[in-house]
């Protein structure tokens, strides 16, 4: 009798598994066995009240740096030239116009003493010197010498003679050899002389060019002191605006980094692991074999029939 009603208690059961839709026959007897999901773990890290107090310090700075981001230093960062400094230009360059007169000059005088000036027609100077040395002998060969041999044939009785015109010659040879000496003496001596003060002048060129623009050079060199000095501000200048603007960011990742540098929080991890469901139909067969072992009958086996029929 006890079998018959758990057997009949098994069938009740699974039908209403099979009526809820727990079973269905076309996939066997592997139903609703098992659990499903999976592990998850969660961490949640609570600060101690001296480090919330440091970090609710340091966040309204943080938000305002986020919401106002640093601008760059307005205007160039390169100082100007100094006023010094474009004097200076415009002085070096009109004496660059005066240098190029000087070497046009420099070149003429060179070419003069190179050439006309070695010669008495085409240098008036020389010609000069040369008639101012020979006059002398002129003087003299006119006022004495001549005389002198006139006089003496006037004595001998042959004033006009053959002998009075080879004394005059000779007198007269001894003048233009004198004076041939004297102007070549003195036209070496002048052609020296030039080359002297030509080579003196194209040496001390470069340094007369140099001497010229001396005082431009002057001004250049404290007009570039005097902007070196304006950059350094300026750069100076620059920093400081970019300092300001990241100062309160800085001090507050400071603060921030000493909030979790104290320690005293505490950590949680909270873990959850995969539900376990019971198999209906497991249970049924369940009921039903502990019915057949009561009372040692398999009125059970009726049940694989039921549902091999479908």
């Amino acid at each position: 009798m006890l079998e018959t009603v758990l057997a009949e208690f098994a069938l009740l059961y699974i039908g209403a598994c099979y009526l809820l839709g727990w079973f269905w026959p076309s996939r066997g007897f592997g139903f609703g066995g098992g659990g499903g999901g999976s592990n998850t773990s969660s961490t949640v890290t609570e600060l101690s009240p001296e480090q919330s107090e440091i970090i609710g310090l340091a966040t309204p700075v943080a938000k305002q740096f986020v919401q106002n981001p640093p601008t760059l230093f307005p205007g160039s960062q390169i100082a100007p030239q100094d006023p010094l400094q474009q004097q200076a230009q415009q002085s070096a360059l009109s004496t660059a116009g005066g240098l190029q007169q000087s070497a046009q000059r420099a070149q003429t005088a060179q070419d003069f003493l190179l050439g006309p000036a070695l010669f008495p027609e085409s240098n008036p100077a020389l010609a000069a010197n040369i008639r101012g040395a020979i006059r002398p002998l002129e003087q003299q060969f006119s006022e004495v010498v001549l005389p002198g041999i006139r006089q003496g044939a006037i004595t001998a009785g042959q004033f006009g003679g053959s002998r009075q015109g080879i004394a005059e010659g000779i007198a007269g040879r001894g003048l233009a050899q004198a004076s041939g000496d004297i102007t070549s003496q003195l036209s070496s001596d002048a052609f020296q002389s030039g080359l002297d003060a030509l080579t003196k002048a194209l040496v001390f060129a470069p340094t007369t060019a140099q001497f010229q623009l001396l005082p431009s050079q002057i001004q250049e060199a404290v007009g570039a002191q005097r902007q070196q000095l304006a950059q350094q501000q300026l750069s100076e200048q620059a920093q400081r605006f970019i300092a300001e603007q990241l100062l309160p960011f800085s001090a507050a990742q400071d603060v921030a980094a000493l909030a979790f540098g104290i320690g005293g929080g505490s950590s949680t991890t909270t873990s959850t692991l995969p539900s376990q469901s019971i198999n209906p139909f497991q249970a049924g067969l369940g009921l039903a074999s502990l019915g057949a072992g009561a009372v040692g009958g398999s009125p059970v086996a009726g049940l694989f029939d039921f549902f091999n029929s479908f």
